[in-house]
């Protein structure tokens, strides 16, 4: 199966359950992948239970601090909080 995020840098907003099982796609897959969430003991829990570095930061604030032209980005976030990512 062809690997489309080969080489690609790909940032994943949001270290719950569903982020989770992104990072477990993500790893597997051998991609440079980061996590961001906003609560650093739950970007701690992900971490260890995924082998994912997550960054505990606000989205706006990230974004500021990077090219986002040479990232893809996956948005795993409950309904809830989605308006608080876009």
């Amino acid at each position: 199966m062809e690997n489309h995020l080969e080489n690609k840098k790909v940032v994943l907003i949001g270290p719950g359950g569903i982020g989770k099982d992104y990072a477990k796609v993500l790893l597997a897959l051998k991609t440079e992948a980061l996590a961001i969430g906003r609560n650093q003991e739950r970007c701690e829990v992900f971490r260890e239970q995924t082998g994912l570095n997550c960054k505990a930061i606000d989205v706006k604030e990230f974004l500021e601090s990077i090219n986002v032209k040479e990232h893809y980005f996956i948005v795993s976030v409950n309904t809830e909080n989605l308006g608080t990512i876009i």
